[in-house]
This record gives C-alpha cells, sequence and structure tokens, in this order.
C-alpha cells in the first residue's frame, strides 16, 4: 500500500501542510497517512495535540507520531494509530522490540506533560505563545525562518545577535538548499514580550 508520510509543521520553514488535502488524497488512492506532529504537539489544536486535532483530522490519520523532547519538555516518542497497527509495531517492529523500554519514571512524567498540555494553564501558554509569535511573524507556529541567502551573512548575522544576546542559529546547506541560509527563530511562551519585541527590531534591520 501507498504510504504518505508528512511532518505537520515543516522544521526549517515554520509552515503547515495541507493535511486535509492530503488526507482526502490518501482516501481516495486507499493510501495510508503518516503525520510527524514533532512541532505541532503541544502548540496546534484545541488542547494542543497538534495539527491533526486543530483540523479535526484525528481519526482520519492512519498514524499520528511526535517526539516528547520538546513542548512536552522531557524525552522519547510516541505513535498514536489503532488498536491493529499498534499491536502489529508491538510484535513486528524491529525498531520497538530491539529498543530498550522507557523507564516508568518517564511515563509518569509524560502522563503529567499531557495534563498540563490540555489544562486551562496549558492554553494560556498557548495564548502567550501565540501573542509572542505576532510579534515577530504573521504565522501560527513558532519556527520563523529568516532567510538571508549566502552562508557567510547568516553567520555574520548570527554572531552579531549572539554579542547581544541572542541565539539564533544560522542554518545553512546541507540542512537547508544552497542560496537559502537563514536564521531560525524558535519562540517559546517562556520568552519575556518585551526579548521578543526587541529581537523583532533587530532582526527587521538585517
Amino acid at each position: 500500500r501507498i504510504l504518505i508520510a508528512t511532518e505537520s509543521v515543516f522544521s526549517m520553514d515554520g509552515d503547515v501542510c495541507p493535511l486535509r488535502v492530503i488526507v482526502e488524497l490518501a482516501e481516495a488512492h486507499g493510501a495510508l497517512v503518516l503525520l510527524d506532529e514533532a512541532h505541532g504537539f503541544g502548540v496546534l489544536g484545541g488542547s494542543g495535540m497538534g495539527l491533526a486535532e486543530q483540523e479535526n483530522l484525528q481519526q482520519r490519520v492512519t498514524f499520528q507520531m511526535g517526539t516528547l523532547s520538546k513542548a512536552a519538555g522531557l524525552s522519547g516518542g510516541y505513535v498514536a494509530a489503532s488498536r491493529g497497527w499498534i499491536d502489529l509495531f508491538i510484535n513486528r517492529a524491529r525498531s520497538f522490540i530491539y529498543s530498550t523500554a522507557p523507564p516508568p519514571a518517564l511515563a509518569h512524567a509524560t502522563t503529567a506533560s499531557l495534563a498540563l498540555i490540555r489544562s486551562p494553564k496549558g492554553e494560556a501558554l498557548r495564548q502567550k505563545l501565540r501573542e509572542n509569535i505576532s510579534l515577530i511573524s504573521s504565522g501560527s507556529t513558532p519556527i520563523i525562518p529568516i532567510v538571508l541567502g549566502a552562508n557567510d551573512v547568516a553567520l555574520a548575522a548570527a554572531a552579531s545577535l549572539e554579542k547581544d544576546g541572542f541565539l539564533i542559529p544560522a542554518i545553512r546547506y546541507p540542512t537547508v538548499p544552497r542560496g537559502t541560509a537563514r536564521l531560525r527563530v524558535s519562540v517559546s511562551a517562556g520568552h519575556d514580550r518585551e526579548i521578543v519585541r526587541d529581537l523583532a527590531g533587530r532582526l527587521r534591520g538585517l
């Protein structure tokens, strides 16, 4: 069978995939959909469960996976699917069978993190994140690329910002295509609003 794999939020451009179009295409051709919510989990959706939740497509995405090392603040990851698929993975997926199981403490911490993400406090944090994003970008995700083109220009800009206390990495080929070197801004709810505003001013001057 055909498997369509996509990220929900693309890690270097910060844009969002056309998930509904992808799901409808998959259904029309009997294909499976694997959605990587690494950068959407904890950020998008009414309770922070990602783009599939935001688009009300959770029951139509075959596999929803993600990491616990970003919004959840932990380590490891997850795969969500129907009971049949999960049973198949448990019994046939070599990378799962031959991996060391995570410690019980991590499972407990994940449960606590999920509760926080879904809680009113979690929504308040997402609202603060959206406000911080809006100071720099008109987009909806915390990954904000500032494309500068040449490697040396991006490196010089990153070095200049670091001198002023802003750690913004310069991303170059082969991580991104040649000629699209960029600063990769990653905003969080933990950033002070005035600091983000100051950064926005610096970025406009590049």
